[in-house]
């Protein structure tokens, strides 16, 4: 047996070492940096953190944390917990809490008192802003320790995160621009699913500019050999370090364990990190399994009361530890030194003898006096639950859950209710030991869902609760429950509205006006996703009288924000604007700032809706800053990035559409707003030409649609791309299909998307028309189909400003159309700043134009066009640019063409594959924009070179010879 031996040497990292240097000078002088590193487990990013932030020139502060994987569950901010807590033991307590501020030393400490015990309507309400002034005071809290000295934050482990940890690291990386901050992330990429949250998280942010993301390679043959030596302190046999190398696939943690192994054919690297471990004597091993249970960390206070040793036996045996290098000391106890060799120990233990630890553990956290600390009660939970005691899980995780709350932890909250709920059967007489009976659970439950939770969960929560609250007897608790439920159906495919109608019938007007007015608020909520509501108007009007009597700022901001959906209804936008600047001040007067942006977003999309886009983008753009600023981003973002995309798509900004969209698509949003996202993407992606990206994209898109005629609304985007896909992929009887399926859901359009549609329609038709010339049937359906869109542009009446452009393209699409109507609806484009609309347009006014023979003003339009769409990028639309200038002959230099085989010229080259078509004389002159005379000019001298007598001889001569 080789002896095997650890070193500190870091091997093989030099380009990251200076990358990450590099980002620290640049942080300190320029800009805060981002630092990703990921890679496999055992692949050294501890090992080179550790490494570079011991170097870092300036005096920088360091504080580390690590998320935690305890019970497959994380523990709420652990990581900033800890680090919080290292600044206050570096400062002291005084001049640390000093820095930290009020807010953040009793966020630390946890909240006193009945702070969880408010019902869960307001626990919903209160929920944003306190996450919002969470990350508002930890984003000052560093920016006051930058102005002081450069700053280095650490959190390692980020693929155990949990939610409410993963929004702060990514708000401090968006949010704070520095300079001064160095912030750093480990990622373990083996933990990472393809849907896994922090794996989306690292697409979104290597996309940044001042992130720096670091993907950690094995080492090479050379690199193993010189860790070998750096290891066993001699020179290494060349086949021995072969071997290690291939058997370790490069790995610095398997060959640091397999330097002392004898047999390298069979061993894996769970076995060899088991058997060092055997070769440790009892005590040493005993304990080594005691650390491992309690997580990635052990505290000196805590450990004596878990572990069997004490004293100057558990002094030695620790030290035993350390200098075998299975546990590294930390501030204030030890820890493992990889998260392999403490899966290892965990999973070799017997389930009675994890089970057994686990109880020790929460036995021994009972007995502190942090067991009030908010991350103290959820690992009790945790602990508690391993332990198999359903008893203490249930009641350690309903404290850890009204706790967590307070913390806006709600992912994690809904976790513990949920474990609480898991327990209750087995528990007799839960009800009393939690002062609570299991529907509360389920109310509380499906609060921290709409906070911050899958909205799938909490809409089973809230099945159950509603089959356990009767109407007669708890109204106002069923009408609470039924809100919350309609919030989360309408997220998932906007639905809700039965819900609504429900709880409007419990509290009608005139019944307990406060009750009255939360309902009437979630109505004007769920009504507005689809606009689906004939009562909207009603609801708003009684929202504002109660609420203005009852001096209710947060009502009256949303009956103001109602009436602005009522105007994009009816496409009188104009008339919403006191509207607006009305629903901001109330909704700041409240402090409400979820309600304000809502009221931003859905300003701006009403501006959007009506093709202002000049308005309504600044608007958008601000607003999403804000939600970004104020930690929003997950439950408002989303919306708000959509108007913003819609706006830069618009104007012809793509690559920045695409990116924030890609950006999107990265968080875990709900699904119909996920939809809604991947329709607009897959819009770009067709026009760029990426049609299996934009397959990709639909597939998913179209899961929700199935589910709810309501989300409709939604998937407008979504479905107007699968017709462009359709036609871009030379199916328009597909594409037809499209319009059948939007035509199905018209009750659910604003006026913008009957402009869109009947536009998009008309030129599915002209596609079918062109594929199928000589189909009588095909040719009446088209017909049918025309009127039937034209019809619903009728019904509008006089369009406002911005959707004049689409009334004057419809038109001209809908034809005869001369040269002059194209100009307009160019011109209206080109004014409205819509460019790619103006582009689709100019090709249509060159094709008008070649028909008349204006062969001058054609190429103009066609020069236009390509400009335009050289810059946005779309392939497709070049194409069909290039295509028409080659049949209309405009695409030749001043050099003529030499002839092609059989001594065709291009022009008859061109004629002679429009004939192979089978087209007649009078259609190949529509086709090249030719007269019927000069198409038989072309005819007769294609026969001579080809030496044929009829079009079936020159159509097979031309198949055979690859000229059709």
């Amino acid at each position: 047996m080789r002896r095997t031996t650890t070193s500190s040497q870091l091997i093989g990292r030099g380009a990251e070492l200076a990358a990450i240097r590099a980002g620290y000078d640049r942080a300190r002088d320029e800009q805060n940096v981002t630092v990703l590193i990921s890679g496999e487990a055992g692949i050294g990013k501890s090992r080179l953190v550790e490494a570079v932030v011991g170097e870092l020139p300036g005096d920088p502060l360091v504080l580390v944390g690590g998320c935690l994987e305890l019970a497959t569950a994380g523990v709420p901010y652990a990581a900033f917990t800890t680090m919080l807590r290292r600044l206050i033991r570096q400062l002291g307590r005084e001049p640390g809490e000093a820095v930290l501020g009020r807010g953040l030393t009793e966020w630390l400490a946890g909240p006193s008192g009945d702070a969880a015990d408010a019902s869960p309507e307001f626990l919903e309400l209160e929920s944003a802003t306190e996450r919002s002034r969470l990350l508002r005071e930890f984003v000052a809290l560093v920016a006051r320790l930058t102005e002081e000295r450069p700053t280095v934050l650490v959190v390692e482990d980020l693929h155990w995160s949990d939610d409410a940890s993963r929004d702060l690291f990514v708000h401090l990386a968006r949010s704070l621009l520095g300079p001064g901050l160095l912030l750093i992330g480990t990622i373990r990429t083996g933990e990472l699913g393809l849907e896994h949250p922090v794996r989306q998280l690292l697409g979104e942010l290597r996309r940044r500019s001042e992130v720096v993301a670091l993907d950690l390679e094995p080492l090479n043959r050379a690199e193993v050999v010189e860790q070998l030596a750096a290891v066993t302190g001699r020179p290494v046999d060349p086949w021995f370090a072969a071997v290690v190398h291939r058997r370790s696939g490069g790995n610095p943690l398997f060959v640091e364990s397999l330097s002392g192994a004898t047999d390298l054919g069979t061993t894996t690297l769970r076995g060899l990190l088991l058997g060092r471990i055997a070769r440790l004597a009892v005590e040493p091993r005993q304990l080594l399994a005691t650390i491992a249970v309690g997580g990635a960390h052990v505290t000196d206070s805590l450990l004596p009361l878990v572990s069997d040793l004490s004293g100057e036996a558990l002094s030695t045996a620790l030290r035993t530890l350390v200098e075998y290098r299975q546990i590294v000391v930390a501030e204030d106890g030890y820890q493992l030194r990889h998260d392999l060799i403490r899966e290892a120990v965990y999973t070799d233990l017997l389930p009675a003898e994890r089970r057994q630890l686990h109880r020790r553990y929460a036995e021994a956290l009972t007995e502190l006096p942090a067991v009030a600390l908010p991350d103290r009660l959820a690992e009790l939970a945790l602990h508690w639950a391993a332990a198999g005691v359903p008893k203490e899980a249930l009641t350690a995780a309903w404290e850890a859950s009204r706790q967590l709350h307070r913390r806006t932890a709600y992912g994690e909250e809904l976790r513990h209710l949920e474990t609480v709920l898991d327990h209750w059967s087995s528990v007799p007489g839960a009800a009393a030991l939690i002062g609570a009976e299991r529907v509360d659970v389920l109310e509380r439950a499906v609060a921290a869902a709409v906070a911050g939770g899958p909205p799938g969960r909490g809409l089973a929560h809230a099945e159950e609760a509603l089959a356990s609250l009767d109407a007669v007897a708890q109204p106002e608790r069923r009408a609470t429950v039924l809100c919350l439920q309609a919030r989360l159906l309408n997220r998932t495919d906007a639905g809700g509205h039965e819900a609504i109608r429900e709880a409007l019938g419990l509290f009608g007007p005139g019944r307990n006006d406060d009750v009255r007015r939360l309902v009437l608020i979630s109505a004007i909520q769920v009504g507005a996703t689809t606009e689906a509501f004939g009562e909207f108007g009603a609801y708003c009007d009684e929202l504002a009288d109660l609420a203005g009597r009852a001096g209710d700022s947060l009502g009256l901001a949303w009956s103001h924000a109602g009436r602005i959906r009522l105007a994009m209804i009816a496409a009188e936008v104009e008339r919403a604007e006191d509207d607006y600047l009305a629903g901001i001040r109330h909704a700041r007067a409240a402090g409400d700032e979820q309600t304000e942006l809502t009221i931003h977003q859905w300003w701006s999309g009403a501006l959007m809706s009506d093709d202002q886009i000049e308005a309504a983008l600044p608007i958008a753009q601000l607003a999403y800053a804000q939600a970004e600023r104020t930690g929003l981003r997950r439950s408002r973002g989303p919306l708000l990035a959509l108007v913003v995309a819609v706006c830069q798509f618009q104007v012809g900004r793509w690559t920045e559409a695409a990116d924030l969209l890609d950006e999107l698509l990265t968080d875990e949003i709900p699904p119909l707003f996920d939809a809604a996202v991947r329709g607009l993407r897959a819009w770009i992606a067709v026009g760029r030409g990426e049609l299996a990206l934009a397959q990709d994209l639909l597939e998913v898109s179209g899961k929700v649609g199935t589910r709810s005629r309501s989300a409709a609304r939604y998937l407008v985007f979504a479905e107007l791309a699968r017709l462009e896909l359709q036609l871009a992929l030379g199916d328009p009887e597909a594409a037809d299909q499209c319009v059948e399926r939007l035509l199905e859901v018209r009750d659910h359009w604003v006026p913008a998307d009957v402009y869109q549609v009947v536009l998009d329609g008309l030129r599915v038709q002209t596609a079918r028309q062109a594929a199928a010339p000589r189909n009588q049937a095909i040719g009446a359906q088209i017909r049918a189909r025309r009127t039937t869109l034209l019809a619903l542009v009728d019904r509008l009446g006089e369009p406002s400003a911005g959707h004049r452009p689409y009334l004057l393209t419809i038109r001209a699409e809908a034809g005869p159309a001369t040269v002059a109507d194209w100009d307009a609806a160019a011109e209206a484009w080109r004014n409205n700043g819509i460019r790619y609309h103006l582009a689709r347009v100019l090709v249509s006014g060159a094709k008008s134009a070649l028909t008349n023979s204006n062969r001058a003003g054609a190429v103009a339009r066609l020069n236009q066009a390509r400009t335009i769409a050289e810059e946005l990028g779309v392939g497709p639309l070049l194409t069909i640019i290039d295509e028409l200038a080659g049949r209309a002959g405009l695409g030749a230099g001043e050099e003529p063409e030499p002839p092609g085989a059989h001594g065709l010229t291009a022009r008859e080259r061109e004629v002679l594959r429009v004939l192979a078509r089978g087209l007649t004389n009078r259609q190949i002159a529509a086709e090249l924009y030719l007269s019927p005379n000069t198409v038989g000019a072309h005819v007769s001298r294609i026969f001579a070179k080809l030496m044929v007598n009829s079009r079936a001889e020159a159509t097979a001569l031309a198949h055979r010879d690859g000229l059709a």
